[in-house]
């Protein structure tokens, strides 16, 4: 693998997953994020089993490949370079990561990608649209009232009910319950599922505005 890319697009990129790393792990390859080319983008995946994130960006792929480096350490030596830069990223068959800008160099271990979870693809045929707004209203008016007890596994998270166009969101820790149903999905889509309030957290801060979909 051989990229060059601009310093500032690549620790956005490596800051927006972080937030999947996982904190306490048996497995250590979580501690790492996968780096990999596709077409003519770089995707950046990080994991800890319970949510995973994928993040694009540019830059100029001159050999493609895919490595998984150590989070941590990566991100330490974004920090020490100026933004705005190029940086260039190279990797050899002993899975050691070479990394230049400006005047400094920095050589990183990695693991080939084949020890890294692999994340579910997005399947656009079975994707429906909801308006940003009203999802993250749901959200913030059911995500607080999930229980953080770790033992009632079932608990940490929002159940979403589907059916006949509406969408309904229940969250309850055994002592509050909160609830809310909007008119906002085709009325062809009908699932339910617990989704994890870290997920949802996280999907708030990304999204940021309520404008969108």
């Amino acid at each position: 693998m051989k990229i060059n890319c601009r310093t500032d697009d690549l620790s956005k990129g490596v800051q927006t997953i972080q937030s999947a790393l996982s904190g306490r792990t048996t497995l250590p390859i979580l501690l790492n994020f996968l780096m990999e080319t596709e077409k003519t983008k770089l995707k950046l995946v990080s994991t800890d089993l319970q949510m995973g994130v994928k993040h694009y960006l540019n830059a100029e792929i001159e050999t493609e490949g895919s490595i998984t480096i150590p989070a941590k350490k990566f991100s330490d030596i974004l920090h020490t370079l100026p933004g705005e830069k190029e940086i260039f990223l190279s990797m050899n068959e002993g899975n050691r990561v070479h990394i230049k800008c400006g005047r400094s160099r920095f050589i990183i271990n990695g693991t080939p990608k084949s020890e890294y979870p692999v994340l579910p693809e997005f399947d656009e045929k079975k994707a429906f649209r909801v308006p940003l707004g009203e999802l993250s209203e749901m959200i913030r008016k059911t995500a607080f009232a999930a229980s953080s007890d770790e033992t009632r596994y079932v608990l940490n998270g929002v159940f979403w009910a589907a059916a006949k166009g509406t969408l309904e969101m229940v969250a309850t820790d055994g002592r509050r319950l909160a609830a809310v149903k909007m008119n906002v999905l085709p009325k062809d889509k009908e699932f339910r599922a617990i989704i994890p309030t870290k997920v949802l957290q996280e999907c708030l801060r990304m999204t940021g505005a309520d404008d969108g979909e």
